[in-house]
């Protein structure tokens, strides 16, 4: 109304000034039309006359009739109804193409389609993967569906292929869309109604387990053996282990009284103890060094025709040697490690503090103190008794046969050697046993074994008479 009321005003003025409006193209011969919006309809133009002259697109024919339509945002509804408007029905927003009616419904807290009601319906809320139904957004829930402002919504209904969550995948990660994944059976786990489980591998630890004195966090509070329930565990003789008992569940010091016994001891296996609370007694346990370090040539006889130790006689004893070859590719600190026989009471040669063998060298123990001197890659040493009382040398068996074991400063067992009756060897006399080749080779009659069918042992050399490495 108020834009045909300046209409009129303007067409008074013109006329009491004797002015004239040419009209815009084709507006005829009259020079009386006047065409404001440029439209070619106006007041005395031939197309006609404009019922909105300030909006090119709004005239007779096209939009209204007569000055009655107004479409203020073009979406071709108008306010009030007309008609004449593309579309008679109400705009019941003129200032928003997107709502009139027979708009589609979103869920924006607007009436899009101009019925009454604000986001009614089966509408969705964002796009895509980001697509909740009206149930999860109505009354203008957020439907931005953005990372950083996700709708108020969890994954509540599963397999039916909308993303409530908006996180970009449809039934995913939620309780009510996820089997139970429960490793062990306690009730706890992924996806499981009552919780996570910090150790799905172990039934007894869980959210719902009980702390006990175990160096375990039992109850997943990230917290181990609080609330003092490890009081009742004590530790005597201050070895770093509890005395077993019934109120200590990680006692594990079989002799509390003993520092030097505990599950953190190497075996010994000499004294009859458990010195490593395994409730066995005196087992061997193995050197990672077996088979880098190795027995290469022993002579178990020493009534040969030859003197082996150089020491300018011929003595069952003195002369009886074991030759020892490092192939782990490094010097060895051999500090405190030990020759036994089969009779284990006593050591038969213990290396002194500093012994070290180079890699590719050997050292030679004979029965008494040798007369050679040490040559290229050899290391010649008379038997160390742990008791320099007894003068037993290597006390090898030469009739029934024996065995002699090294072990490291742990009493690990680094190499043996067994032979008649104490081992797969069999007993040879009067020469050495050699292995063939030196180091890796079965062990042979060094008759047999060297080029040369005289020699009868090598000690500090290779069979072919060459020195080590």
């Amino acid at each position: 109304m108020r834009i045909k009321f300046l209409s009129i005003l303007m067409m008074v003025l013109f006329a009491a000034f004797g002015l004239a409006v040419t009209a815009c193209d084709g507006g005829g011969d009259d020079p009386s039309c006047v065409d404001l919006d440029g439209d070619t309809f106006g007041v005395n133009c031939v197309p006609g006359p404009d019922c909105d002259d300030a909006d090119p697109l709004c005239h007779e024919g096209a939009c209204c009739d007569a000055g009655e339509c107004t479409d203020g945002d073009n979406d071709g509804y108008g306010s009030p109804a007309s008609s004449d408007c593309t579309h008679a029905a109400l705009d019941c927003d003129d200032n928003d193409a997107a709502i009139h009616p027979g708009a589609t419904e979103v869920c924006n807290g607007a009436d899009d389609d101009c019925d009454g009601n604000t986001d009614d319906g089966e509408i969705s809320c964002g796009v895509g993967a980001c697509q909740v139904t009206v149930a999860a957004c109505a009354g203008g829930t957020d439907n931005t569906c953005t990372p950083l402002d996700p709708p108020e919504v969890t994954e509540t209904t599963c397999d039916d292929g909308i993303d409530n969550d908006c996180d970009g995948t449809a039934d995913d990660q939620d309780l009510d869309c996820q089997t139970c994944e429960d490793g062990d059976s306690d009730g706890y786990g992924q996806y499981c109604e009552q919780g996570l489980d910090c150790d799905d591998s172990n039934a007894d630890i869980n959210p719902g387990a009980t702390e006990v004195c175990d160096g375990v966090d039992n109850d997943c509070d990230d917290a181990t053996d609080e609330d003092d329930v490890c009081a009742d565990c004590v530790d005597n003789d201050s070895d770093g282990y509890d005395a077993v008992s019934a109120n200590c569940p990680t006692g594990d010091d079989c002799d509390d009284s003993d520092a030097d016994i505990n599950p953190g001891q190497v075996e010994n296996p000499f004294n009859h103890i458990d010195d490593d609370c395994d409730d066995v007694v005196d087992e061997t346990v193995d050197s990672p060094l077996q088979g880098q370090v190795v027995f290469n040539e022993i002579l178990i006889d020493g009534t040969c025709d030859l003197d082996a130790n150089g020491d300018g006689d011929i003595d069952s004893i003195t002369d009886e040697f074991v030759e020892i070859l490092n192939l782990s590719g490094g010097t060895l600190d051999m500090s405190g490690w030990t020759l036994y026989d089969s009779d284990i009471a006593i050591a038969r040669h213990t290396f002194p503090e500093g012994a070290s063998l180079p890699s590719g060298e050997v050292f030679v123990i004979f029965g008494g103190e040798p007369g050679l001197e040490d040559m290229t890659g050899a290391q010649f040493v008379g038997a160390i008794n742990s008791d320099s009382g007894l003068q037993y040398g290597l006390s090898l068996n030469n009739s029934d046969g024996d065995s002699i074991t090294l072990y490291d400063e742990q009493l690990r067992v680094v190499a043996m050697f067994g032979y008649g009756d104490a081992g797969n060897h069999a007993i040879v006399l009067d020469e050495s046993a050699t292995r063939n080749p030196d180091g890796t080779g079965a062990f042979e009659p060094h008759t047999q074994a060297a080029s040369d069918a005289e020699v009868i042992f090598s000690p500090g050399t290779k069979l072919d008479g060459n020195a080590f490495p």
